[in-house]
């Protein structure tokens, strides 16, 4: 999730600068203007998940995700959100930076 201008959190995309970058990870769904639990940085378990074991995840260009890929897209927002610890576990740790591929 990223801070949206009013403040609350919204579902990162990296698609677009303005929705960029994450600085928290929701630990459940999270239905608008409900409030909830985030992750700032440290470590989280979900059984649904497949990582690959020691790659790193950047923000999705699917709204609200991470992937073991890097987006590749044409104005799309690369920013590394942490490391994969094994399969269902992860490091969140997100860096502020952002590379914008041209």
């Amino acid at each position: 999730c990223y801070v949206g201008s009013d403040g609350k959190m919204e579902l990162i995309d990296a698609d677009a600068a303005a929705t960029m970058p994450g600085v928290a990870l929701a630990t459940a769904t999270i239905t608008e203007d409900a409030s909830g639990v985030f992750l700032i940085r440290g470590f989280m378990r979900d059984d649904t998940w497949n990582w690959t074991v020691g790659g790193i995840l950047y923000g999705s260009t699917t709204a609200g995700g991470m992937t073991n890929t890097a987006p590749s897209g044409s104005a799309d927002q690369v920013q590394v959100v942490g490391v994969a610890l094994s399969a269902d576990i992860v490091y969140f740790n997100p860096s502020l930076t952002l590379v914008e591929v041209a």
